[in-house]
């Protein structure tokens, strides 16, 4: 192209030299004809000497002019030319990368078309497209292994249009919907192939568009008849789960309700529980009660330090003659349900009540060095309580009981004999001199042995009865405890103990240094 531009950019200087020269002739022929009629004028030789020099002036002038407007001319060709070319040379490039450009695009055309025609000959998936009207123009070799038709022989069993070929009854409101969206659409139907099998087909339906005008359909059916079984099958698996896990969920209330039940059957087993064990521990020590409920039985232990209470109301039978038998029984219920206060204090156990008798024993079941404090300390609470209850009485003019209690200590068999009505008893020489030591005592005082007395006599006052004589014992020495020394009492009377004692009684509990020699112990008389 700039070749062409040139040639003629060189045609132009050309013309423009050759209108030079010709004017320089011309100019030269004036100028001989202007001399040649001076010559023969009548007019004087200054005009003509005046002439030529004008002629002369304008024919240097003229030439140098028409030179000076020939370079100019020939400075805005060659600029022109110049320009022009660089554009050239610029659209130039500019083509060659555009054609570089189209030919990759070409090229990568080549090989996506060359690469989805492996694709739609090798896929699995029919391809089939539709021109923009729904016509059949062309199916790959998978839509004849999916249908078993080939694309000619489907087109003469069902037609040539998607829209009376198709299984599925919505699909014009499908594909419509493609179009109007500008997006493929997903539908699923059921299909019957050459051979009479059901088929299961899922289409991927996309419309193709040049510029704005629907172009093309492409379809893409894939085979999801296993896919289907596969969902029926899990299908029928959650159908069943769902009826086994109702069935659990049944179970599991009846289960829940069964368990609420037997929680309702425990808590009344519990509370029943509760009761016997209460009642059983009224009747029986806690380690004797275990036992029996473990082994069914219980075998007697022997105990090397106790210390035996007794206690006994005198004149009862005159009393019990003179009132109401069920007001005998009302104040002795009264009077024993105090002691047994009392002994809870101080970890006594008692042991049974025999008519008016109460007995109760200090270090059974569990074995302790403080019985014999412990047991005095009791018996002066029982007299105290029995002595203001009976002054009370006496201000209203009704008769109360007087009371006989007597304390030993000694050695003792202690447990559970028989098979029916457990009763935890004791046996013992120990035993006997007790009962002896209430039966020989001072009406509303707390008679003592000298065995008692031996470990009890740092801290109370006592008073000697001297020897007193036993039935079948012969002379037994015995002690009234008139209440507590004043370092180790709370109150005037001497009857309950201070902080003081209550501390002396903790040490010696669990210390054998309480004990007194044995040298100190008195030896009483066989029984």
């Amino acid at each position: 192209m700039y070749k062409r531009w040139w040639g003629a950019a060189t045609r132009l200087i050309m013309l423009i030299c050759i209108t030079f020269f010709c004017n320089v002739q011309l100019l030269a022929k004036v100028d001989s004809a202007v001399s040649n009629h001076l010559l023969y004028s009548s007019k004087d030789a200054l005009n003509i000497s005046g002439v030529k020099i004008l002629s002369g002036i304008i024919s240097g002038n003229l030439v140098w002019i028409l030179a000076l407007v020939l370079i100019i001319l020939t400075s805005l060709a060659y600029i022109l030319i110049k320009i022009y070319t660089r554009k050239l040379i610029s659209k130039n490039k500019k083509l060659k990368k555009l054609l570089n450009k189209q030919k990759n695009e070409l090229e990568h055309a080549s090989k996506e078309i060359e690469r989805l025609s492996i694709v739609a000959r090798e896929t699995e998936n029919a391809i089939t497209i539709f021109d923009s009207e729904g016509r059949i123009e062309w199916a790959n070799d998978s839509f004849t292994k999916i249908y078993g038709y080939s694309i000619n022989e489907y087109i003469d069993a069902f037609g040539d249009n998607i829209y009376a070929s198709s299984y599925n009854k919505n699909i014009k409101e499908i594909i419509d919907k493609g179009i109007k969206n500008r997006e493929a659409v997903i539908y699923d139907y059921k299909a019957i192939t050459k051979n009479k099998r059901d088929i299961w087909i899922q289409t991927t339906l996309t419309p193709i568009y040049n510029s704005k005008k629907l172009y093309k359909l492409v379809a893409i059916d894939t085979d999801i008849t296993q896919l289907k079984e596969m969902q029926k099958n899990l299908q029928n698996k959650t159908n069943d789960f769902q009826e086994i896990n109702s069935l659990l969920l049944k179970q599991k209330k009846d289960l829940q309700a069964a368990q609420e039940e037997m929680h309702l059957i425990n808590e009344m087993l519990e509370t029943e529980k509760k009761k016997s064990d209460t009642l059983l521990l009224n009747i029986l020590p806690e380690i004797t009660a275990e036992e029996l409920k473990k082994h069914g039985k219980s075998e007697p232990r022997h105990y090397d330090k106790t210390t035996i209470l007794f206690t006994d109301f005198a004149n009862f039978s005159r009393t019990s003659k003179i009132r109401p038998f069920e007001e005998i029984i009302e104040e002795l219920d009264y009077c024993f349900a105090a002691f047994d206060d009392i002994i809870e204090k101080y970890n006594i156990e008692k042991i049974k009540t025999m008519g008016d008798s109460y007995m109760c024993v200090g270090g059974i079941p569990k074995e302790n060095n403080s019985n014999p404090i412990d047991l005095v300390l009791a018996g002066l609470e029982m007299a105290n309580f029995i002595n203001k209850e009976r002054r009370r009485r006496d201000l209203s003019g009704s008769p109360f009981f007087s009371m006989r209690l007597g304390i030993h200590t000694g050695k003792l068999l202690a447990g559970v004999v028989g098979k029916k009505k457990f009763a935890y008893d004791v046996w013992g020489e120990a035993v006997n001199l007790a009962r002896f030591m209430e039966i020989s005592g001072k009406e509303d005082f707390v008679n003592i042995s000298q065995a008692t007395h031996s470990y009890i006599k740092e801290f109370f006052n006592c008073t000697s009865r001297g020897k007193i004589g036993i039935k079948h014992s012969g002379m037994v020495e015995m002690y009234l405890v008139n209440g507590l020394k004043e370092d180790y009492a709370a109150d005037a009377s001497g009857i309950f103990p201070n902080e003081k004692m209550l501390e002396e009684i903790e040490k010696i509990k669990n210390s054998s240094g309480a004990s007194p020699r044995a040298a100190d112990i008195p030896l009483l008389p066989e029984l």
